[in-house]
């Protein structure tokens, strides 16, 4: 139930650093993820997620955010959590952007 919350987490960290599409991706990927539970987004998270969502959208192009949201969108929930673990490191710190 609260991993959704994670992936928020994790992309406005992403998103902080400038690995918009990372971000972008991992947003995807929460609502997926909330809508294949039915839980959904309380409006106290509303403020944060349009932050990390317009961060992104000023950094890629439209067709890069609109690619990024639909390869998290097909995600079953293992696949969720795999990505997510895949963007942190060993120390559960969120590893930098491939360059």
């Amino acid at each position: 139930m609260y991993l959704q919350w994670c992936l928020e987490g994790l992309a406005g960290a992403a998103a902080a650093r400038g690995d918009y599409d990372r971000a972008v991706e991992l947003d995807g990927a929460r609502d997926a993820l909330r809508a294949q539970i039915g839980v959904l987004l309380p409006p106290v998270y509303r403020a944060g997620y349009a932050r990390t969502l317009a961060a992104a959208r000023e950094g890629l192009t439209p067709e890069a955010f609109d690619a990024a949201r639909a390869r998290s969108a097909r995600q079953a929930p293992q696949q969720i959590v795999a990505a997510a673990m895949s963007a942190m490191g060993p120390t559960g710190a969120v590893s930098p952007p491939a360059e």
